[in-house]
């Protein structure tokens, strides 16, 4: 088995053994901004990412669009995005293929539970 090393730090690549059960760093284009803002967010966005799901869960076969869950569980918009973002990527949810009107009056995705 081959390892790799860390950068500067001569320490084995853990990562191979031990894998972080975590999504990937949620930085959305990896300016430096996004990677700071990715960083100051990295030890509450499973617990975020847990309260997305089961509210998600929560509504069986209605599902939930990204407005409903803001108005669910008191998160704001740009962190209920990132998260949804974030369990669809690993398939956890996904696009039931309908719509609901948001707030704003515009079509907006209805995330529904994988089986």
């Amino acid at each position: 088995m081959s390892t790799t090393t860390i950068p500067n730090s001569g320490a084995p690549n853990q990562g191979e053994l031990f894998a972080d059960p975590r999504p990937p760093l949620p930085a959305a284009n990896w300016s430096r901004t996004s990677r700071l803002a990715a960083h100051a967010i990295r030890e509450s966005a499973p617990t975020l990412r847990a309260r997305v799901l089961d509210y998600v869960a929560s509504r069986g076969v209605h599902g939930a669009t990204n407005d409903e869950i803001v108005a669910g569980v008191g998160m704001l918009l740009q962190s209920v995005c990132a998260r949804t973002n974030e369990l669809w990527a690993v398939g956890l949810i996904r696009d039931s293929g309908r719509t609901r009107a948001s707030r704003s009056g515009r079509s907006a995705r209805v995330w529904e539970v994988c089986p």
